[in-house]
């Protein structure tokens, strides 16, 4: 028989076999259409806390008609999406630099839930570096 106590802390998140997880993307891109980068599944009896993710748009070349540019990090469990990072600028015709760094961390992805990160240039003569990325901490539940 064994014999616990209820007063007893249950050890932090990263005491419990935590194990660092990255995934990021970069590069310089012309039109495409909205494109995942790169994904993950959370395996079960597991979490994933969010410690940061990351997304960054800088206008290479400038469209010549403005359209949308998008770079977005997102968390589903096959219904619902939650957005851990979103940045979605209108390209201008007479913009040559646009940036922008978006940070938005703590989200905890529960077991049998996918992250990933996706980029999207709409228009049909600009180039655009993108990057997206996530940093976390994956233990046991």
């Amino acid at each position: 028989m064994k014999i616990t106590s209820y007063a007893v802390a249950r050890p932090q998140y990263y005491d419990r076999n935590a194990v660092s997880t990255f995934f990021s993307y970069g590069a310089t891109l012309g039109a495409h259409a909205p494109t995942q980068r790169w994904t993950t599944t959370v395996a079960a009896g597991k979490k994933l806390l969010v410690e940061q993710g990351e997304g960054f748009l800088l206008t290479v070349v400038a469209a010549a008609i403005p359209l949308r540019v998008l770079v977005q990090g997102t968390i589903t469990d096959g219904t619902y999406l939650t957005s851990f990072i979103a940045v979605d600028i209108q390209q201008s015709a007479n913009l040559s630099q646009c940036s922008t760094l978006v940070t938005y961390p703590g989200i905890t992805v529960y077991a049998g839930e996918t992250a990933y990160g996706t980029t999207y240039n709409g228009s049909a003569t600009g180039t655009v570096a993108f990057f997206v990325g996530l940093k976390g901490t994956t233990f046991q539940s």
